[in-house]
């Protein structure tokens, strides 16, 4: 329980941070699946890694002259960290703090669909932890 609620603080901070880069910056910057940790890589889900980045031209890759904010590692075995629809590979954040992309992404662990928890990105681009998906419905781990 205690390595479930430290892995979904580090993804919550980092959703933060690409949002608070955005705002600082007054340009969009861009949270990403990655599993190189320099290119995002739409086709992998959350727990192989992620990247934060400066998108510069807003066409959701990292380029020649975009910084690199943050890496996340990949999570440790046993954990998976996938996104609904919206929010499976990258989540965008506007100069104003807004995200582009809204949705949850739930953190599992072996323990199933009743312990799991998500973090859910609202359209203001705050994100806020939670027991259940948004709306209420519950999580699932599939």
């Amino acid at each position: 329980k205690n390595r479930q609620s430290s892995t979904l603080n580090d993804f919550s901070i980092a959703v933060s941070i690409a949002r608070s880069e955005a705002v600082k910056r007054g340009i969009r910057t861009v949270i990403c699946t990655s599993s190189d940790g320099a290119s995002c890589d739409a086709s992998a889900d959350w727990h192989v890694g992620w990247i934060i980045f400066v998108d510069a031209n807003s066409n959701n890759g990292v380029d020649s002259g975009e910084q690199l904010i943050r890496v996340g590692a990949a999570l440790e075995t046993g954990f998976s960290l996938v996104g609904t629809s919206n929010v499976a590979a990258q989540i965008r954040f506007q100069p104003d703090g807004d995200a582009i992309e809204t949705g949850t992404i739930t953190l599992c662990d072996s323990r199933g669909a009743d312990k799991a928890r998500a973090v859910i990105i609202t359209a203001s681009g705050k994100s806020k932890i939670s027991e259940t998906a948004a709306g209420g419905a519950s999580l699932s781990c599939t």
